[in-house]
């Protein structure tokens, strides 16, 4: 870990720390204590430990030691001569001797040469009965003084004579106020029977507990990162660090590098610590390993057995000694590694011929069909493998394919991912027009789409911009339009400047009554009422009103709807019955984009009118329906926003943190991110924490700096509007805390999001039929216009 990061900041474990300063109560009331520590290897042991000797500064004595790791042998008695170097070190040698008397002195002698001469050596017996009285003499006469905390690490490397001493402690010191804490790695137990033996007899001692701490939450994680980096990460940083590092705390550590940003690689420490057990296995075994690490994170056995050719039993004898080390996991019908982190280094030390000729085995048994149980998509999986294998023909049908399936059923993330291996396949494959049924510049089309609902805009802006050179701007008013109504919703957000020329643009090339119209209507009439143009926006949404019904489509009447009660509240803020008949209209059509759209709309009016205890019912469930259509990335913080300020506004303030930590690692675009940056403020004001409130502050005024031109919800400036909750949880004052740069503002109608002009209606209907391999049935458009479809994540390869 570089010297230039900041210390660790101490996250989490709240129970345990709890149930530890129970024990050491009572300890301290005259009872002896033994608290047994579990965690993965990195996993907060010692510093859960530090944290605690911290707390009893100047209430207990606490001396510590630790076993060593030995490649032959461990060192007999280490920890018990590093607790004892200790006690020197606190007393000097004298005062150290004098607490046993020389006799027993002598015999502690053998450990550490302070303690003076040594004893006569007799029988070995005789001698260690002698060193185990001295030591339990030693820790009477400290625990007379005050609470002696003994602390052993890592016994799952301790020698046996050391596990006996343990046994001898808890059994012979009943009395004493002694905290005994033991520490170790459970999976090591699975190799150890020694160890497994001593765990289990110290838990069945009188006065034990065993805690087992489990991994970092994301929450945790991000406490953890702010005390490294000095600042609170980005979203985005604290999903990936959650992510690779599983909650593991040293790992999280060793993610980030001097300079505060995410490792791509890790530290050499780490990634031969990582590949330190793998590479000791079996010759066999460690090649079973690199073939499992491109399955993905979870293989089946049916797969397994089929990739390698090779039969149950034998498959049994080699995957036996990585499960017994701790690196896979018997994970119902497959197998998995145990840490992604694991995962990772063993699939980075693959060379590119391995690398190549493991793929195209997954692809040539992928392709005769798909395989039950496995948990990525069988079209996915074809194009990952035939990608890695080399092979751009196949990639380029699978990853088209794939990228329909995706689309149907709301992944849009895997979408993008599976059109970004289309658009790489493409200079390899000849006449790949031909083989997908769309040329380069449709690809790209559907890229930025996709992108565009994943909430990767950067990733869509830079799609967009390669298609509009491509596009035939003269030939082509509707493609052009298109791609420009696309570009325009990215600009909003993600606060660049230039979405209202784009829009105006759009509307100017698709003057026919199409539906690509009544898109860039919608999307025209939402982006100006979110700078207050009320009355141009009112003309646009008679437009699109009438344009629905020319078309007779539910989907664009509602979102009409939702338009005009948006403007209607802007010069009446009590007219709140237009956005809740339009919500129930939306629910009732089972249209993803618009039931989500008048949602976010309703919650919205609904903060303006102080309507808390509804927004607290009904806010989790449009939540969940941004989540059930792959839109929570999108729009969730825009959603999350007025439900977070209804709990703050009524006292909840737990439920409030959870809901604005549940928008945060959402990962939103910088516009949703003004609206986690608002509730963090409000949190920060209601807890009156001054640092908090400086850091919501920076934020804000970090997002101000984008010239988005979107007035103050753009960048410009904030509304900062914490309600001090009265008794009874009625509505109260406003604070305006103008010391820590917030400028307060009243806002004239909902800040109503704005939703991507090219969701499913547009992209639906523009789609152009598609080939797909003969093996999968017969082609379909992109996405299928289905309803009420939960979105399936697809589990990533290598």
């Amino acid at each position: 870990m570089s010297a230039s990061l900041r210390r660790s900041l101490f996250s989490g474990r709240v129970a345990e720390l709890d149930a530890m300063d129970s024990a050491f109560r009572d300890v301290s009331g005259g009872r002896q204590r033994s608290i047994l520590l579990g965690a993965e290897a990195g996993g907060g042991k010692s510093r859960l430990v530090e944290e605690f000797a911290d707390r009893l500064s100047g209430r207990a004595i606490v001396l510590k030691g630790g076993c060593i790791e030995q490649r032959e042998s461990a060192l007999p008695y280490a920890p018990v001569t590093a607790l004892l170097h200790e006690l020197v070190q606190l007393r000097g040698g004298t005062a150290a001797r004098s607490l046993v008397g020389a006799e027993c002195a002598r015999e502690l002698a053998w450990l550490l040469p302070e303690f003076g001469e040594t004893s006569e050596r007799l029988d070995a017996g005789i001698a260690r009965a002698r060193l185990f009285e001295a030591l339990r003499k030693l820790f009477e006469e400290l625990a007379r003084e005050m609470p002696l905390v003994v602390v052993v690490e890592d016994i799952h490397w301790a020698d046996q004579a050391t596990c006996d001493l343990l046994r001898f402690l808890t059994a012979r010191l009943k009395k004493i106020r002694l905290m005994l804490i033991v520490t170790y790695r459970p999976e090591e137990t699975s190799g150890s029977n020694a160890l497994r033996t001593t765990i289990a007899d110290l838990s069945l001692s009188e006065g034990a507990e065993l805690l087992k701490l489990p991994r970092l939450k994301r929450a945790e994680v991000a406490a953890q990162l702010e005390g490294l980096l000095g600042r609170p990460p980005t979203p985005a940083i604290i999903n990936e660090v959650h992510a690779r590092s599983c909650g593991i705390p040293l790992f999280t550590e060793a993610l980030i590098d001097a300079s505060g940003g995410l490792r791509t690689d890790f530290p050499g420490s780490l990634n031969d610590y990582l590949l330190k057990t793998a590479r000791e296995m079996p010759a066999s075994t460690a090649e079973l390993l690199k073939v499992m690490a491109l399955g993905g994170p979870h293989i089946t056995h049916a797969l397994l057995r089929s990739v390698t050719e090779k039969s149950d039993l034998e498959l049994a004898e080699l995957l036996r000694p990585a499960i017994l080390a701790g690196i896979l996991v018997p994970d119902g019908d497959g197998y998995a590694f145990r840490h992604a982190l694991i995962h990772e280094a063993v699939r980075g030390d693959l060379i590119a011929g391995e690398r190549m000729a493991i793929h195209r085995g997954y692809a040539e048994v992928l392709e005769r069909g798909p395989v039950p149980s496995y948990r990525v998509w069988h079209a996915v999986a074809l194009a990952r493998h035939w990608h890695g294998a080399g092979q751009a023909e196949p990639c380029l049908r699978w990853a088209w394919h794939s990228a329909a399936e995706a689309a149907a059923t709301f992944a849009y993330a895997d979408q993008l991912e599976m059109l970004k291996l289309v658009l790489a396949a493409w200079p390899d494959v000849d006449h790949a027009a031909d083989l997908i049924g769309a040329d380069h510049c449709r690809v790209l089309e559907l890229a930025a789409d996709a992108a565009c609902w994943a909430a990767e805009a950067e990733q869509g802006l830079a799609f967009v911009e390669r298609a509009l050179a491509e596009v035939d701007a003269e030939g082509d008013g509707a493609q052009l339009a298109a791609l420009l109504l696309q570009r325009a919703v990215m600009r909003q957000h993600t606060l660049i400047p230039g979405e209202i020329a784009d829009l105006e643009r759009a509307l100017d090339r698709a003057v026919d009554p199409t539906r690509l119209r009544a898109d860039g209507l919608g999307q025209f009439s939402r982006a100006l009422i979110l700078r207050r143009e009320f009355d141009r926006a009112r003309l646009l949404g008679a437009e699109l009103k009438d344009l629905a019904e020319r078309l007779d489509d539910e989907e664009y009447r509602i979102e009409a709807l939702i338009v005009a009660a948006s403007v209607d509240m802007a010069s009446d803020s009590s007219r709140i019955d237009g956005f809740l008949s339009v919500a129930k209209r939306a629910g009732q059509a089972s249209i993803g984009r618009v039931e989500v759209l008048a949602g976010a709309a309703l919650l919205q009016a609904l903060l303006e009118t102080g309507d808390y205890a509804e927004i607290i019912d009904i806010g989790p469930a449009i939540f969940a329906r941004t989540v059930e259509f792959g839109q929570a990335r999108y729009i969730g913080a825009i959603v999350g926003s007025p439900l977070c300020r209804a709990l703050l506004a009524v006292g909840r303030v737990p439920e409030a943190v959870e809901t604005c930590e549940r928008m945060a690692a959402l990962d939103p675009l910088p516009l949703g991110l003004v609206h986690v940056f608002e509730c963090q403020a409000e949190i920060a004001l209601v807890s009156g924490d001054p640092d908090r409130i400086a850091a919501a502050a920076s934020s804000l005024r970090a997002s101000a700096t984008r010239p988005s031109g979107l007035g103050p919800h753009g960048g410009q400036s904030f509304a900062i509007r914490y309600r001090k909750p009265c008794a009874g949880g009625r509505h109260g004052s406003v604070c305006r805390p103008d010391k820590f740069g917030f400028e307060p503002v009243r806002e004239a109608g909902p800040r109503l999001l704005a939703a991507p002009g090219l969701g499913h209606a547009c992209r639906r209907r523009y789609q152009p039929e598609r080939c797909r391999p003969a093996a999968c049935g017969p082609c379909r458009p992109d996405p299928v216009p289905q309803r009420d479809r939960g979105s399936r994540e697809a589990q990533p390869l290598g």
